[in-house]
């Protein structure tokens, strides 16, 4: 299967037009991380983040219909400005800060890459772009991901990285593994919480 990511307005012309793959972004600014899911047609609870580093404020929501991609769209602010990698990663653990949240989720052992490539982890999310004043805005679709069965996000986390992933294609010893995207700066973990 082929991941089918794409992107809603284009990037930060500024900071991101001469970059490979990366998310939108904007200037919107919310306090608070959480996940919307949708399940034939309708809201029906929220799952919230816990999120490492307080400096950071953000909201991010996802959302899946039956037989359809998986949407993750929000807003990410506190980070540098420019690219940024972001992934699903295996575990839904920050015991030990985003460290804890291990590897890339990759339940087929791939190699990194792209979101639109064949070849690559399942967690492989690209980059999403701050802009000047640090807030990155994105809504990625995905039709490998999911809200169940083998390859759902629930219990695992999304990390954002302190520099850009090079989608595998580098030439650097962690393109292949991690895109080469830098130490992890901000993260989540995916979980089910009441309605609001």
């Amino acid at each position: 299967m082929i991941s089918t990511n794409r992107l809603i307005p284009n990037c930060h012309p500024k900071i991101c037009s001469d970059i490979g793959h990366c998310h939108p972004n904007s200037n919107y600014k919310k306090s608070k991380i959480s996940l919307k899911v949708s399940i034939i047609d309708q809201v029906i609870t929220n799952r919230h983040f816990s999120v490492e580093n307080s400096r950071y404020r953000n909201r991010i929501f996802g959302f899946q219909k039956p037989e359809s991609e998986l949407v993750i769209k929000g807003e990410v602010t506190g980070l540098t400005p420019g690219l940024h990698g972001f992934h699903v990663h295996e575990f839904g653990d920050t015991t030990n800060g985003c460290t804890s949240a291990g590897p890339h989720f990759n339940p087929d052992n791939r190699t990194h890459g792209a979101p639109d490539d064949e070849e690559r982890h399942a967690g492989d999310l690209g980059n999403i772009c701050a802009d000047p004043e640090g807030v990155a805005e994105f809504e990625i679709r995905d039709k490998i991901l999911s809200l169940c069965g083998p390859m759902s996000v629930i219990g695992r986390s999304l990390v954002v990285h302190q520099d850009p992933d090079d989608l595998g294609k580098g030439g650097h010893e962690l393109s292949k593994s991690t895109g080469n995207s830098g130490a992890r700066v901000v993260c989540g973990v995916i979980g089910i919480s009441k309605p609001q």
